[in-house]
């Protein structure tokens, strides 16, 4: 046995002893520096482009607009729109409405191919030839696939929740992953969305798929979808039809035509930024596991 040398991280905290040779070791840290910094350049890409939407629909003004604290709303305003809850009504998210549609923004109706909605598989199986989608798996630069629980065909019910790659995903639940959303990369077998998730298509021609889920993960976007979140039985919800309500921002020429190379191009940075981070991911659990064999421990009980 040699002493382990390692600087303390969370992947080797705990070990005192590991039997470990130096020319290892160096390798190890190696590919690890190497894949820590795909992962790294990932999350900088991604707010890059966020920034540059925030940036052309000026976010700022509306984020720093002062706005009273005591409003009146109309009662046909309130029916038309279905709430009571005086949050809905802020002069901020009102403001926030207005600019969009002078804007020339899109209703996410307009771009909509097709709604998917999550299934309960009866039960989770680690043999299982589904994967499935949770809100947990769903973050803003890409879904890692090979971390999602699966399940056995047999547990679901037939055709329904199936997502196939290039599909937007959207978290439909809870405090803090209510409206987030990503894009099915590429991978093989099936897979489904769980309960708390929805799949949607988006139509072609219209916008690129990667930038609405990159617009909707923005400042603008997650202030949308908590404008109509709505709550039962001490949960937050988003419902089909209130998704379908919000506005997504497009650049337009002084023609009022859309700037559909300025939407491609930071599709195109969304679509990086997942490949780095997915790529980056993958070579730290190869890492992992090379380790793990290493030291004789089951790769599971790293995970755990």
């Amino acid at each position: 046995m040699i002493r382990n040398s390692i600087p303390s991280s969370p992947v080797l905290d705990g070990f005192e002893f590991v039997p470990i040779f130096p020319d290892f070791q160096e390798t190890i840290s190696k590919q690890w520096r190497e894949a820590v910094k795909e992962v790294a350049k990932a999350r900088a890409l991604y707010p890059t482009a966020e920034d540059a939407i925030l940036k052309e629909f000026d976010w700022g003004s509306i984020k720093q607009t002062n706005t009273p604290n005591h409003f009146v709303s109309s009662m046909n305003d309130c029916f038309d729109q279905n709430r009571l809850d005086p949050e809905f009504f802020s002069p901020r998210n009102a403001c926030l409405e207005q600019r969009l549609i002078q804007s020339g923004a899109l209703r996410f109706r307009e771009i909509e191919g097709s709604y998917i909605k999550g299934v309960q598989p009866e039960a989770y199986s680690t043999e299982g030839d589904v994967t499935v989608i949770k809100s947990k798996d769903v973050v803003r630069t890409g879904i890692n696939m090979a971390t999602c629980d699966r399940a056995l065909a047999n547990e679901i019910e037939v055709g329904q929740g199936m997502v196939k790659p290039g599909m937007l995903v959207m978290n439909m639940t809870g405090v803090g992953t209510l409206g987030r959303t990503s894009v099915v990369p590429e991978f093989n077998g099936a897979a489904v969305v769980s309960v708390d998730v929805s799949g949607w298509t988006i139509r072609p021609g219209t916008l690129p798929v990667e930038y609405v889920s990159l617009f909707l993960n923005s400042s603008i976007g997650m202030t949308q979808t908590v404008r109509y979140q709505t709550g039962s039985s001490g949960q937050l919800h988003l419902y089909p039809e209130q998704i379908r309500r919000l506005l997504i921002f497009v650049k337009r020429d002084s023609r009022g035509s859309i700037r559909r190379e300025w939407h491609d191009n930071l599709a195109s940075q969304v679509r990086e930024a997942s490949r780095l981070r997915l790529r980056g991911i993958a070579r730290l659990q190869t890492v992992q596991a090379r380790f793990s064999q290493a030291i004789g421990l089951d790769p599971r009980i790293i995970r755990e």
